[in-house]
Protein backbone atom coordinates (compact mmCIF):
# COMPACT_ATOMS: atom_id res chain seq x y z
CA UNK A 1 0.00 0.00 0.00
CA UNK A 2 1.43 3.36 -1.02
CA UNK A 3 1.91 6.05 1.60
CA UNK A 4 0.74 9.48 0.55
CA UNK A 5 3.50 12.09 0.82
CA UNK A 6 2.63 15.20 2.80
CA UNK A 7 4.12 18.46 1.54
CA UNK A 8 4.47 21.22 4.11
CA UNK A 9 3.69 24.66 2.66
CA UNK A 10 3.73 27.97 4.52
CA UNK A 11 4.49 31.61 3.86
CA UNK A 12 7.42 33.26 5.59
CA UNK A 13 6.34 36.71 6.74
CA UNK A 14 7.67 39.66 4.74
CA UNK A 15 10.91 40.99 6.31
CA UNK A 16 10.71 44.50 7.74
CA UNK A 17 13.08 47.40 7.12
CA UNK A 18 14.21 50.02 9.62
CA UNK A 19 14.18 53.74 8.83
CA UNK A 20 14.70 57.01 10.69
CA UNK A 21 13.82 56.97 14.40
CA UNK A 22 13.60 53.15 14.28
CA UNK A 23 10.34 53.25 12.29
CA UNK A 24 9.59 50.08 10.34
CA UNK A 25 7.91 49.09 7.08
CA UNK A 26 8.05 46.20 4.65
CA UNK A 27 8.26 48.57 1.64
CA UNK A 28 11.19 50.96 1.36
CA UNK A 29 9.19 53.68 -0.41
CA UNK A 30 6.59 53.73 2.35
CA UNK A 31 9.23 53.85 5.08
CA UNK A 32 11.19 56.61 3.36
CA UNK A 33 8.03 58.68 2.81
CA UNK A 34 6.72 58.25 6.35
CA UNK A 35 9.96 58.44 8.32
CA UNK A 36 13.01 59.19 6.19
CA UNK A 37 16.28 57.38 5.59
CA UNK A 38 17.95 55.33 8.30
CA UNK A 39 21.30 57.13 8.24
CA UNK A 40 19.70 60.59 8.35
CA UNK A 41 19.42 60.27 12.12
CA UNK A 42 23.13 59.56 12.55
CA UNK A 43 25.69 62.13 13.66
CA UNK A 44 27.63 63.53 10.71
CA UNK A 45 24.81 63.08 8.21
CA UNK A 46 24.99 65.85 5.62
CA UNK A 47 21.83 67.72 4.72
CA UNK A 48 23.32 68.36 1.26
CA UNK A 49 24.67 65.86 -1.25
CA UNK A 50 27.05 67.62 -3.62
CA UNK A 51 26.92 66.24 -7.15
CA UNK A 52 29.26 66.89 -10.05
CA UNK A 53 28.02 66.84 -13.65
CA UNK A 54 30.02 66.16 -16.80
CA UNK A 55 28.38 66.23 -20.22
CA UNK A 56 27.41 68.42 -23.13
CA UNK A 57 26.02 71.86 -22.32
CA UNK A 58 22.48 70.85 -23.27
CA UNK A 59 22.53 67.66 -21.18
CA UNK A 60 24.05 69.44 -18.19
CA UNK A 61 21.11 71.86 -18.15
CA UNK A 62 18.61 69.01 -18.44
CA UNK A 63 20.37 67.14 -15.63
CA UNK A 64 20.16 70.19 -13.37
CA UNK A 65 16.46 70.46 -14.12
CA UNK A 66 15.99 66.79 -13.27
CA UNK A 67 17.85 67.19 -9.96
CA UNK A 68 15.66 70.16 -9.03
CA UNK A 69 12.58 68.07 -9.79
CA UNK A 70 13.92 65.25 -7.58
CA UNK A 71 14.29 67.57 -4.60
CA UNK A 72 10.51 68.12 -4.60
CA UNK A 73 7.47 65.87 -4.46
CA UNK A 74 6.51 64.09 -7.70
CA UNK A 75 3.00 62.72 -8.14
CA UNK A 76 2.98 59.23 -9.62
CA UNK A 77 0.81 59.26 -12.74
CA UNK A 78 -0.13 56.70 -15.44
CA UNK A 79 2.59 56.28 -18.03
CA UNK A 80 3.02 54.96 -21.57
CA UNK A 81 -0.61 55.44 -22.52
CA UNK A 82 -2.09 53.62 -19.53
CA UNK A 83 -5.27 55.00 -18.00
CA UNK A 84 -4.67 54.08 -14.38
CA UNK A 85 -1.82 53.25 -11.98
CA UNK A 86 -1.35 51.02 -8.96
CA UNK A 87 -0.40 53.54 -6.27
CA UNK A 88 0.65 50.74 -3.93
CA UNK A 89 3.28 49.61 -6.41
CA UNK A 90 4.05 53.08 -7.81
CA UNK A 91 3.58 55.56 -4.94
CA UNK A 92 4.26 59.29 -5.19
CA UNK A 93 7.87 60.35 -4.70
CA UNK A 94 8.06 62.41 -1.52
CA UNK A 95 11.15 64.38 -2.61
CA UNK A 96 14.81 63.91 -1.72
CA UNK A 97 14.64 66.38 1.16
CA UNK A 98 11.72 64.52 2.72
CA UNK A 99 12.72 60.92 2.00
CA UNK A 100 16.47 61.21 2.59
CA UNK A 101 16.73 64.43 4.63
CA UNK A 102 19.31 65.55 2.06
CA UNK A 103 19.04 68.04 -0.75
CA UNK A 104 20.76 67.26 -4.05
CA UNK A 105 23.02 70.19 -4.89
CA UNK A 106 25.13 71.03 -7.96
CA UNK A 107 27.63 73.84 -7.53
CA UNK A 108 28.95 75.61 -10.64
CA UNK A 109 32.52 74.63 -9.80
CA UNK A 110 31.47 70.98 -9.93
CA UNK A 111 30.31 71.22 -13.56
CA UNK A 112 32.48 70.44 -16.58
CA UNK A 113 31.36 70.64 -20.20
CA UNK A 114 32.24 68.40 -23.12
CA UNK A 115 32.29 70.91 -25.95
CA UNK A 116 31.28 70.62 -29.59
CA UNK A 117 34.95 70.78 -30.55
CA UNK A 118 35.56 67.74 -28.36
CA UNK A 119 32.74 65.84 -30.04
CA UNK A 120 34.14 66.66 -33.48
CA UNK A 121 37.42 65.01 -32.48
CA UNK A 122 35.54 61.76 -31.99
CA UNK A 123 34.17 61.70 -35.53
CA UNK A 124 36.07 59.41 -37.85
CA UNK A 125 37.60 57.36 -35.05
CA UNK A 126 37.03 53.63 -34.95
CA UNK A 127 34.97 52.27 -32.08
CA UNK A 128 38.00 51.47 -29.89
CA UNK A 129 39.56 54.87 -30.41
CA UNK A 130 36.19 56.55 -29.85
CA UNK A 131 35.70 54.74 -26.56
CA UNK A 132 39.25 55.42 -25.32
CA UNK A 133 39.08 59.09 -26.26
CA UNK A 134 35.68 59.51 -24.58
CA UNK A 135 37.02 57.83 -21.46
CA UNK A 136 39.88 60.31 -21.42
CA UNK A 137 37.43 63.22 -21.85
CA UNK A 138 35.66 62.22 -18.66
CA UNK A 139 38.87 61.45 -16.78
CA UNK A 140 40.33 64.87 -17.65
CA UNK A 141 37.12 66.70 -16.74
CA UNK A 142 37.06 64.95 -13.36
CA UNK A 143 40.61 66.07 -12.69
CA UNK A 144 39.72 69.62 -13.64
CA UNK A 145 36.91 69.55 -11.07
CA UNK A 146 39.43 68.50 -8.43
CA UNK A 147 41.86 71.22 -9.46
CA UNK A 148 39.17 73.90 -9.13
CA UNK A 149 37.90 72.79 -5.71
CA UNK A 150 39.33 72.03 -2.31
CA UNK A 151 36.28 69.87 -1.62
CA UNK A 152 35.13 66.85 -3.56
CA UNK A 153 31.64 65.90 -4.74
CA UNK A 154 29.89 62.86 -3.28
CA UNK A 155 28.98 61.39 -6.69
CA UNK A 156 29.95 62.30 -10.25
CA UNK A 157 27.14 62.24 -12.84
CA UNK A 158 28.45 61.46 -16.31
CA UNK A 159 25.76 62.18 -18.90
CA UNK A 160 26.24 60.53 -22.28
CA UNK A 161 24.50 61.40 -25.52
CA UNK A 162 22.58 58.71 -27.37
CA UNK A 163 25.38 58.69 -29.94
CA UNK A 164 27.97 57.92 -27.27
CA UNK A 165 25.95 54.96 -26.02
CA UNK A 166 25.30 53.63 -29.49
CA UNK A 167 28.91 53.81 -30.67
CA UNK A 168 30.92 52.81 -27.64
CA UNK A 169 28.68 50.96 -25.18
CA UNK A 170 30.35 47.66 -26.02
CA UNK A 171 33.05 47.45 -28.68
CA UNK A 172 34.93 44.56 -30.26
CA UNK A 173 33.96 41.89 -32.76
CA UNK A 174 33.81 39.19 -30.11
CA UNK A 175 30.03 39.23 -29.88
CA UNK A 176 29.75 39.27 -33.67
CA UNK A 177 31.67 36.01 -33.96
CA UNK A 178 30.72 33.96 -30.93
CA UNK A 179 28.42 31.04 -30.69
CA UNK A 180 26.64 30.50 -27.39
CA UNK A 181 27.14 27.35 -25.36
CA UNK A 182 24.00 25.41 -24.71
CA UNK A 183 22.87 26.23 -21.19
CA UNK A 184 20.42 24.20 -19.19
CA UNK A 185 17.33 26.47 -18.99
CA UNK A 186 16.67 25.15 -15.47
CA UNK A 187 20.15 26.08 -14.23
CA UNK A 188 20.37 29.63 -12.85
CA UNK A 189 23.12 31.49 -14.67
CA UNK A 190 24.35 34.81 -13.33
CA UNK A 191 26.81 35.43 -16.14
CA UNK A 192 25.35 34.75 -19.55
CA UNK A 193 28.52 35.54 -21.50
CA UNK A 194 30.13 32.11 -21.23
CA UNK A 195 30.86 31.76 -24.91
CA UNK A 196 33.09 29.91 -27.33
CA UNK A 197 34.65 31.18 -30.53
CA UNK A 198 34.33 29.41 -33.86
CA UNK A 199 37.30 27.27 -34.78
CA UNK A 200 39.95 29.14 -36.72
CA UNK A 201 38.98 32.61 -35.46
CA UNK A 202 41.95 34.71 -34.38
CA UNK A 203 41.49 38.26 -33.10
CA UNK A 204 44.03 40.85 -34.20
CA UNK A 205 46.28 41.69 -31.25
CA UNK A 206 46.45 45.34 -32.28
CA UNK A 207 42.99 45.92 -30.84
CA UNK A 208 41.43 44.92 -27.53
CA UNK A 209 39.38 41.76 -27.63
CA UNK A 210 36.34 43.28 -25.95
CA UNK A 211 35.67 46.50 -24.04
CA UNK A 212 32.62 47.67 -22.16
CA UNK A 213 32.42 51.43 -21.63
CA UNK A 214 30.38 51.28 -18.42
CA UNK A 215 32.85 48.88 -16.85
CA UNK A 216 35.79 51.01 -17.96
CA UNK A 217 34.20 54.08 -16.37
CA UNK A 218 33.58 52.21 -13.11
CA UNK A 219 37.20 51.10 -13.05
CA UNK A 220 38.34 54.67 -13.73
CA UNK A 221 36.36 55.83 -10.70
CA UNK A 222 38.56 53.57 -8.57
CA UNK A 223 41.82 55.15 -9.72
CA UNK A 224 43.84 56.42 -6.71
CA UNK A 225 43.45 60.09 -7.61
CA UNK A 226 39.67 59.83 -8.16
CA UNK A 227 37.99 57.33 -5.77
CA UNK A 228 34.49 58.77 -6.14
CA UNK A 229 31.50 56.70 -7.36
CA UNK A 230 30.24 57.51 -10.85
CA UNK A 231 26.65 57.47 -12.08
CA UNK A 232 26.17 57.12 -15.85
CA UNK A 233 23.01 58.74 -17.22
CA UNK A 234 21.20 58.58 -20.53
CA UNK A 235 19.11 61.45 -21.94
CA UNK A 236 15.92 59.41 -21.38
CA UNK A 237 16.78 58.93 -17.70
CA UNK A 238 16.80 62.66 -16.98
CA UNK A 239 13.68 63.33 -19.04
CA UNK A 240 10.66 63.12 -16.70
CA UNK A 241 8.30 62.64 -19.66
CA UNK A 242 10.30 60.08 -21.64
CA UNK A 243 8.12 57.20 -22.89
CA UNK A 244 11.24 54.99 -22.98
CA UNK A 245 11.51 54.81 -19.20
CA UNK A 246 9.39 54.52 -16.06
CA UNK A 247 7.19 57.35 -14.88
CA UNK A 248 8.94 60.34 -13.28
CA UNK A 249 8.10 59.42 -9.67
CA UNK A 250 9.45 55.87 -10.04
CA UNK A 251 12.60 57.12 -11.76
CA UNK A 252 13.14 59.65 -8.98
CA UNK A 253 12.80 56.94 -6.31
CA UNK A 254 15.43 54.80 -8.01
CA UNK A 255 17.77 57.67 -8.90
CA UNK A 256 17.79 59.25 -5.44
CA UNK A 257 18.09 55.94 -3.60
CA UNK A 258 21.14 55.01 -5.68
CA UNK A 259 22.74 58.44 -5.28
CA UNK A 260 22.15 58.39 -1.52
CA UNK A 261 23.86 55.00 -1.16
CA UNK A 262 26.72 55.99 -3.46
CA UNK A 263 27.24 59.00 -1.19
CA UNK A 264 28.07 56.63 1.64
CA UNK A 265 24.70 56.40 3.42
CA UNK A 266 22.22 53.58 4.05
CA UNK A 267 18.62 54.45 3.08
CA UNK A 268 17.35 51.55 5.21
CA UNK A 269 18.60 48.46 7.02
CA UNK A 270 17.03 45.11 7.88
CA UNK A 271 15.13 44.42 11.05
CA UNK A 272 15.47 41.13 12.90
CA UNK A 273 18.80 40.11 11.35
CA UNK A 274 21.26 38.25 13.54
CA UNK A 275 23.94 40.78 14.56
CA UNK A 276 26.43 37.94 15.11
CA UNK A 277 26.02 36.52 11.61
CA UNK A 278 27.72 37.38 8.34
CA UNK A 279 26.74 36.41 4.78
CA UNK A 280 29.11 35.58 1.95
CA UNK A 281 28.35 34.98 -1.71
CA UNK A 282 30.85 33.11 -3.90
CA UNK A 283 30.53 33.35 -7.65
CA UNK A 284 32.69 33.48 -10.76
CA UNK A 285 33.22 35.77 -13.70
CA UNK A 286 34.71 35.27 -17.10
CA UNK A 287 37.47 37.12 -18.97
CA UNK A 288 37.94 36.98 -22.72
CA UNK A 289 41.33 36.72 -24.35
CA UNK A 290 42.63 37.20 -27.88
CA UNK A 291 42.78 33.46 -28.35
CA UNK A 292 39.40 32.59 -26.94
CA UNK A 293 40.81 31.08 -23.74
CA UNK A 294 38.41 31.32 -20.86
CA UNK A 295 39.79 32.66 -17.59
CA UNK A 296 37.35 32.13 -14.76
CA UNK A 297 37.98 34.06 -11.60
CA UNK A 298 36.45 33.70 -8.18
CA UNK A 299 34.70 36.62 -6.52
CA UNK A 300 33.38 37.00 -3.01
CA UNK A 301 30.73 39.45 -1.82
CA UNK A 302 30.74 39.61 1.97
CA UNK A 303 27.80 41.23 3.69
CA UNK A 304 28.37 41.94 7.37
CA UNK A 305 26.00 42.45 10.26
CA UNK A 306 26.71 46.20 10.32
CA UNK A 307 25.33 46.44 6.75
CA UNK A 308 28.75 47.18 5.25
CA UNK A 309 29.62 45.05 2.23
CA UNK A 310 33.01 43.87 1.03
CA UNK A 311 33.84 42.80 -2.52
CA UNK A 312 36.92 40.64 -2.91
CA UNK A 313 38.51 39.56 -6.16
CA UNK A 314 39.96 36.06 -6.10
CA UNK A 315 42.44 34.32 -8.36
CA UNK A 316 41.95 32.34 -11.55
CA UNK A 317 40.11 29.09 -10.99
CA UNK A 318 39.41 25.82 -12.77
CA UNK A 319 36.76 24.92 -15.33
CA UNK A 320 35.23 21.51 -15.86
CA UNK A 321 32.16 21.15 -18.06
CA UNK A 322 31.37 17.83 -16.38
CA UNK A 323 31.08 19.68 -13.07
CA UNK A 324 28.90 22.36 -14.63
CA UNK A 325 31.47 25.15 -15.05
CA UNK A 326 34.08 26.94 -12.96
CA UNK A 327 34.94 25.72 -9.49
CA UNK A 328 37.43 26.16 -6.65
CA UNK A 329 39.84 23.43 -5.69
CA UNK A 330 40.69 22.75 -2.06
CA UNK A 331 43.51 25.33 -1.81
CA UNK A 332 41.61 27.99 -3.75
CA UNK A 333 38.56 27.63 -1.51
CA UNK A 334 40.67 27.98 1.63
CA UNK A 335 42.56 30.97 0.21
CA UNK A 336 39.44 32.86 -0.89
CA UNK A 337 37.65 32.44 2.43
CA UNK A 338 40.79 33.19 4.45
CA UNK A 339 41.30 36.45 2.52
CA UNK A 340 37.65 37.45 2.92
CA UNK A 341 37.70 36.92 6.68
CA UNK A 342 41.01 38.79 7.03
CA UNK A 343 39.55 41.80 5.20
CA UNK A 344 36.44 41.61 7.41
CA UNK A 345 38.56 41.53 10.56
CA UNK A 346 40.94 44.30 9.49
CA UNK A 347 38.07 46.69 8.75
CA UNK A 348 36.76 46.44 12.29
CA UNK A 349 38.10 48.19 15.34
CA UNK A 350 37.76 45.16 17.56
CA UNK A 351 39.33 42.89 14.89
CA UNK A 352 36.75 40.25 15.72
CA UNK A 353 35.26 37.71 13.35
CA UNK A 354 31.52 37.02 13.28
CA UNK A 355 30.24 34.07 15.31
CA UNK A 356 28.36 32.63 12.32
CA UNK A 357 28.93 32.68 8.56
CA UNK A 358 26.43 31.72 5.85
CA UNK A 359 27.86 31.09 2.38
CA UNK A 360 25.62 31.31 -0.73
CA UNK A 361 26.52 29.84 -4.13
CA UNK A 362 24.53 29.42 -7.34
CA UNK A 363 26.57 26.40 -8.39
CA UNK A 364 26.93 23.26 -6.33
CA UNK A 365 29.86 22.76 -3.99
CA UNK A 366 32.62 20.40 -5.07
CA UNK A 367 34.26 18.13 -2.52
CA UNK A 368 37.34 20.36 -2.56
CA UNK A 369 35.22 23.44 -1.87
CA UNK A 370 33.37 21.76 0.99
CA UNK A 371 36.54 20.58 2.68
CA UNK A 372 38.51 23.80 2.13
CA UNK A 373 35.75 26.12 3.33
CA UNK A 374 34.87 23.93 6.30
CA UNK A 375 38.47 23.71 7.47
CA UNK A 376 38.80 27.52 7.62
CA UNK A 377 35.50 27.87 9.46
CA UNK A 378 36.25 25.05 11.88
CA UNK A 379 39.66 26.53 12.68
CA UNK A 380 37.98 29.87 13.44
CA UNK A 381 35.44 28.15 15.69
CA UNK A 382 32.53 29.58 13.72
CA UNK A 383 29.02 28.24 13.28
CA UNK A 384 28.27 28.07 9.55
CA UNK A 385 25.93 27.04 6.74
CA UNK A 386 27.04 26.21 3.18
CA UNK A 387 24.01 26.90 0.98
CA UNK A 388 23.43 26.24 -2.72
CA UNK A 389 20.60 28.06 -4.54
CA UNK A 390 19.27 26.27 -7.61
CA UNK A 391 16.47 27.47 -9.86
CA UNK A 392 13.65 24.93 -9.78
CA UNK A 393 12.20 23.48 -12.99
CA UNK A 394 8.58 23.44 -11.78
CA UNK A 395 5.96 25.95 -10.63
CA UNK A 396 3.22 25.93 -8.03
CA UNK A 397 -0.22 26.98 -9.30
CA UNK A 398 -2.85 28.50 -7.04
CA UNK A 399 -6.51 29.39 -7.53
CA UNK A 400 -7.23 32.96 -8.56
CA UNK A 401 -5.65 35.50 -10.87
CA UNK A 402 -2.37 36.00 -8.98
CA UNK A 403 0.58 33.59 -8.68
CA UNK A 404 2.01 32.06 -5.51
CA UNK A 405 2.85 34.72 -2.88
CA UNK A 406 6.44 35.82 -2.37
CA UNK A 407 7.88 34.09 0.68
CA UNK A 408 6.10 30.80 0.03
CA UNK A 409 8.25 28.06 1.55
CA UNK A 410 7.59 24.37 1.13
CA UNK A 411 9.25 21.14 2.19
CA UNK A 412 9.03 17.91 0.18
CA UNK A 413 11.31 15.97 2.51
CA UNK A 414 14.02 16.48 5.10
CA UNK A 415 16.52 17.64 2.47
CA UNK A 416 14.28 19.05 -0.30
CA UNK A 417 13.15 22.62 0.34
CA UNK A 418 11.95 25.42 -1.94
CA UNK A 419 11.47 29.17 -1.58
CA UNK A 420 9.68 31.76 -3.70
CA UNK A 421 11.57 35.09 -3.60
CA UNK A 422 9.28 36.48 -6.30
CA UNK A 423 5.51 36.25 -6.49
CA UNK A 424 2.29 37.96 -5.50
CA UNK A 425 2.95 40.68 -2.91
CA UNK A 426 -0.08 41.38 -0.69
CA UNK A 427 1.39 44.72 0.43
CA UNK A 428 1.35 45.89 -3.21
CA UNK A 429 -1.86 44.05 -4.11
CA UNK A 430 -0.23 42.76 -7.26
CA UNK A 431 2.52 40.60 -8.71
CA UNK A 432 5.11 43.05 -10.15
CA UNK A 433 6.40 40.68 -12.78
CA UNK A 434 5.77 39.44 -16.30
CA UNK A 435 6.53 35.71 -16.24
CA UNK A 436 5.17 33.02 -13.93
CA UNK A 437 7.53 33.16 -10.94
CA UNK A 438 9.75 30.16 -10.21
CA UNK A 439 11.02 29.03 -6.81
CA UNK A 440 14.58 28.29 -5.81
CA UNK A 441 15.58 24.97 -4.43
CA UNK A 442 17.55 25.73 -1.29
CA UNK A 443 20.18 23.07 -0.60
CA UNK A 444 22.22 23.01 2.59
CA UNK A 445 25.36 21.01 1.88
CA UNK A 446 26.69 21.50 5.38
CA UNK A 447 25.48 23.56 8.27
CA UNK A 448 23.94 24.10 11.66
CA UNK A 449 20.81 26.17 10.97
CA UNK A 450 17.33 25.00 10.06
CA UNK A 451 16.14 25.27 6.46
CA UNK A 452 13.40 27.65 7.51
CA UNK A 453 15.92 30.02 9.13
CA UNK A 454 18.16 29.90 6.06
CA UNK A 455 15.18 30.71 3.80
CA UNK A 456 14.03 33.52 6.07
CA UNK A 457 17.48 35.12 5.76
CA UNK A 458 17.57 34.68 1.99
CA UNK A 459 14.20 36.41 1.72
CA UNK A 460 15.42 39.27 3.92
CA UNK A 461 18.62 39.73 1.91
CA UNK A 462 16.59 40.24 -1.29
CA UNK A 463 15.50 43.62 0.14
CA UNK A 464 18.98 45.17 0.30
CA UNK A 465 19.52 46.39 -3.24
CA UNK A 466 20.20 50.07 -2.54
CA UNK A 467 20.55 50.76 -6.25
CA UNK A 468 16.77 50.75 -6.59
CA UNK A 469 13.67 51.42 -4.54
CA UNK A 470 11.89 48.28 -5.74
CA UNK A 471 10.07 46.21 -3.14
CA UNK A 472 12.61 43.40 -3.49
CA UNK A 473 14.95 41.56 -5.84
CA UNK A 474 14.88 37.94 -6.88
CA UNK A 475 18.28 37.09 -5.39
CA UNK A 476 19.89 37.90 -2.03
CA UNK A 477 22.45 40.69 -1.97
CA UNK A 478 25.27 38.18 -1.54
CA UNK A 479 24.94 36.88 -5.10
CA UNK A 480 22.44 39.22 -6.73
CA UNK A 481 25.07 41.62 -8.10
CA UNK A 482 27.73 39.18 -9.22
CA UNK A 483 27.22 39.94 -12.91
CA UNK A 484 27.61 43.71 -12.45
CA UNK A 485 30.66 43.28 -10.22
CA UNK A 486 32.25 40.68 -12.49
CA UNK A 487 31.96 42.97 -15.52
CA UNK A 488 33.99 45.62 -13.70
CA UNK A 489 36.53 43.27 -12.11
CA UNK A 490 37.46 41.75 -15.45
CA UNK A 491 38.68 45.17 -16.58
CA UNK A 492 41.56 44.81 -14.13
CA UNK A 493 44.87 43.34 -15.21
CA UNK A 494 48.12 42.36 -13.53
CA UNK A 495 49.73 45.53 -14.90
CA UNK A 496 47.31 47.80 -12.99
CA UNK A 497 48.97 49.62 -10.11
CA UNK A 498 45.82 49.86 -8.00
CA UNK A 499 43.35 47.35 -6.60
CA UNK A 500 39.57 47.23 -7.10
CA UNK A 501 37.48 49.02 -4.50
CA UNK A 502 35.86 46.82 -1.88
CA UNK A 503 32.51 48.64 -1.65
CA UNK A 504 29.65 47.83 -4.00
CA UNK A 505 28.77 51.51 -4.36
CA UNK A 506 31.66 51.79 -6.85
CA UNK A 507 30.26 48.99 -9.02
CA UNK A 508 26.57 49.93 -9.22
Amino acid sequence: MMTRKTVKIERISEPELIFRDSQKSTYCKVGLSDSGSYDSMKEGHNSKINLAIIGTKELIEKTKEWINICNEQIISTPHRGKEDINKHLFPDFSGAEMAFHSKLVVEDSFVQTIKTADMIKLHGLNEFEYQNELLNFFRNRIREIFENNERRPSVILCVLTDEMYEICGTVGDYHKRIRKRRIDPDQMNLFHDLDTLPEGFVQQKSEPFYKNFRSSMKKMAMEPDIKIPIQLLKPATIDPDSPETQNAATKAWNFCTGIYYKSGYHPWILDNIDDKSCYLGISFYHKKSHYGDDVYTAMAHLFSNDFADIILKGKAVNFDKNLGGPYLDYKQAKSLLHDALEVYKNLRKNRMLPERLVIHKTSDYTEGELIGLSEILDEAGMVYDLVYLKKASFRLIRHGEMPVPRGTYFEFSKDIHFLYTKGYIPELRTYPGVHVPAPFQVIKRRGDSSYKEICREILALTKLNWNTADFCCGLPITIGFSRNVGQVLREFDVKDNFAPEKSYRFYM
